[in-house]
């Protein structure tokens, strides 16, 4: 089978291809009101101040409940959870479009809106990852994955246009009524599959040992905390400079236009990543993940040092690969080695360290720039996420990590 039939053989069954569809159409409003929602603040009046507001109200509320919406998920039926919440951002988004379009929507609906998304992404995220071992068997989990990945590129590629063409032809309450849109097309895909009931022993479990299963197992597990723990860290160093250093090492140099391009060459290495994750399946994940998330690491440090246009293109394709090879070996390493009835717990604890220390990035990176230069900053964090990754391979949790099958094969 080609590149091409082990990335599509997850769509040949049907509950995922209706997933897949549905969350594609989703992701696709998500970017529109990418777009509509800052369009729409400023036409309020909003301040540069107020703007980091909105952004920091969806953050705080989805990092303060990611804990207790990976309970749920474990409790109830994933599908359930997920088709509850695109619904409720359906009705959540539709209220603002409401508004937007009856010229009655104020700065503090906003507020509101990006609270109640927040909220729906608490439980959303977590049940998005469980529900793919629900459908699919192991094997064509990585290729699901990356099925994932696809379809954030197709919403990052088509989204923003689409939601400029409805805001010049509508305004900004005619790209949220799309997005409610997307929402009710991503609820109407869940409904045609059928209701799996709750992992097993669920309502067994107090809600207490319920919340707190997720966090035991994964401080029990080394290369679950540890990397956890790590990727706190270099989470936070890439994001300061994906929305910090990047962006003030590319602009002067090239304008708008570069920094778009790099946006697309980012886009590419995504793509290439995607075609051959399903060419392999990696017998020793632990390097394999933080090889990649070094090779992006290092890719950043080196566009702080050499900042040629034709450079900073090819580095941050290279960076495009890396962040989606390493994404999709940490999310099927969890998928195949959690067990179901905690997978959603984990994957919430794991979303909450993980990124724990992002809010903190731009403002770090403010004051590395401010100390000394974008390009220093630029190298200084990228040389932070090499030296997690040189320490992460340098503990056997993680180097003699295995996959299933090699790990049977090593003991016969």
């Amino acid at each position: 089978m080609g590149s091409w039939g082990r990335l599509l053989a997850p769509l040949s069954n049907r509950d995922f291809a209706l997933l897949w569809a549905g969350q594609t159409f989703s992701t696709i409003g998500d970017f529109i009101f990418a777009v509509a929602l800052p369009v729409s603040a400023l036409s309020l009046g909003a301040s540069a101040v107020e703007l980091g507001a909105l952004v920091a109200i969806f953050a705080s509320t989805q990092v303060a409940l990611l804990i207790l919406g990976g309970a749920v998920v474990d409790r109830a039926s994933r599908r359930t959870v997920l088709m509850a919440c695109d619904l409720a951002r359906a009705v959540a988004v539709g209220i603002a479009a409401w508004l937007a379009l009856a010229h009655e929507l104020r700065l503090q609906h906003l507020y509101v809106l990006q609270a109640a998304l927040g909220f729906s992404s608490a439980f959303f995220q977590p049940a998005l990852r469980a529900i793919a071992p629900q459908l699919l068997p192991p094997t064509l989990l990585p290729s699901a994955n990356a099925l994932r990945s696809s379809a954030r590129l197709i919403g990052r590629a088509l989204g923003p246009v689409a939601g400029a063409i409805l805001i010049v032809s509508g305004g900004p309450g005619l790209a949220f009524a799309a997005n409610a849109a997307s929402f009710a097309v991503g609820a109407a895909t869940l409904a045609l599959i059928p209701a799996a009931s709750a992992p097993r022993a669920a309502s067994t479990v107090t809600w207490r040992a319920q919340l707190g299963g997720g966090l035991h197992y994964a401080r029990a597990v080394p290369w679950i905390w540890t990397t956890i723990a790590l990727f706190a860290l270099w989470n936070a160093a890439f994001n300061a400079a994906q929305n910090v250093t990047i962006p003030l090492l590319a602009l002067p140099t090239g304008g708008p236009e570069l920094l778009a391009a790099m946006y697309a060459a980012y886009a590419v290495g995504q793509v290439v990543a995607i075609l051959a994750l399903v060419r392999r399946e990696w017998a020793r994940p632990g390097l394999a993940l933080y090889g990649f998330a070094a090779l992006t690491a290092v890719a950043i440090a080196a566009a702080g040092a050499l900042t040629s246009e034709a450079t900073l293109l090819v580095l941050w394709c290279v960076s495009g690969i890396g962040v989606l090879m390493a994404t999709n070996i940490w999310e099927t390493l969890l998928q195949q080695r959690v067990p179901a009835a905690l997978l959603g717990r984990v994957g919430s604890v794991d979303l909450f360290g993980s990124f724990v220390f992002t809010p903190l990035a731009p403002y770090v990176a403010g004051a590395l720039v401010s100390a000394t230069t974008a390009a220093l900053a630029t190298v200084a964090l990228g040389l932070v996420g090499v030296a997690t990754c040189v320490f992460a391979l340098a503990l056997p949790a993680i180097r003699d990590l295995r996959a299933p099958t090699a790990a049977r094969a090593s003991s016969t």
